[in-house]
């Protein structure tokens, strides 16, 4: 009986270290709009640097040591870890020179290339090959591994939405105005990173995945069981946004789109 209450306590002591360590790296990540809303440009971009290392320790730390460690704790702390990394994603997350800043040289950059390292698929082999810590247990490392990869894509799916839906705003905002060159980048390493990803079959749900929900085909769910076998299943979830920018002025984006489109035809089965 003491043994029990002794692993309990000590349970219930472990799960507390992870919710205050992730409150505390929360509250890092969200202060940037409180605390800088009415900060002067110079003074915000002098906090920024000074804070940026900080947040690329903190965003490591939470890759390669957190989530590896998660397996025994709840499901809602390892979601409030990889919602850091959505947050740390987003391109308006650093203060920065629009005209000359890139996420591609950003936290920003950090947050999203770690959330597309952690969707990726990998066989059990390749994991296991990755360890390289010899206490870990090698079975239990893929089984958080790919839980957490499966948690990660409908997360990075979103982001990636987001970023995309933007530039289509703002290339539509410029007019005949080209972007800055920062913003194509943007894209260009997005959708780049998109056409390369395999993500872990079924990770999502057929209801997020189906279209108008008024119509009904007779085998639509077949088709969604189908499209959800597939490690390119993102690509045709994007499939509506990608098709808008079929519009864009920009020839090596609709170069990168024109190979996405004939990846999704091959999933497809569509020669």
């Amino acid at each position: 009986m003491q043994n029990n209450k002794e692993q309990n306590y000590e349970k219930y002591n472990i799960e507390e270290i992870w919710k205050a360590i992730i409150e505390a790296y929360d509250m890092i990540f969200s202060q940037r709009e409180s605390v800088f809303k009415n900060m002067k440009k110079s003074h915000k971009e002098l906090v920024s640097n000074s804070s940026s290392e900080m947040k690329i320790s903190i965003i490591n730390f939470i890759v390669n040591v957190l989530l590896p460690n998660s397996l025994h704790i709840q499901k809602e702390m390892q979601i409030r870890l990889l919602i850091l990394l959505d947050i740390g994603s987003s391109l308006e997350y650093e203060s920065r020179n629009e005209s000359s800043g890139s996420v591609t040289s950003s936290i920003s950059k950090v947050c999203i290339s770690n959330l597309f390292e952690l969707c990726k698929f990998k066989t059990p082999e390749i994991l296991k090959r990755e360890i390289n810590d010899k206490n870990f247990n090698p079975d239990d490392y893929v089984k958080i591994k790919e839980k957490i990869a499966k948690m990660c894509t409908p997360i990075l799916i979103k982001r990636c939405k987001e970023i995309l839906k933007k530039f289509l705003a703002d290339e539509i905002k410029s007019g005949s105005m080209p972007l800055s060159r920062s913003r194509l980048e943007d894209i260009k390493y997005v959708l780049e990173k998109l056409k390369k990803l395999e993500i872990y079959p079924e990770y999502n749900k057929i209801d997020e995945m189906s279209g108008n929900k008024e119509i009904q085909y007779e085998n639509e769910q077949e088709i969604m069981n189908y499209i959800l076998k597939k490690k390119k299943s993102h690509l045709i979830s994007l499939l509506p946004l990608l098709s808008e920018f079929i519009t864009t002025k920009e020839n090596e984006i609709k170069i990168l789109v024109k190979d996405i489109f004939k990846i999704i035809s091959s999933e497809l089965g569509i020669k």
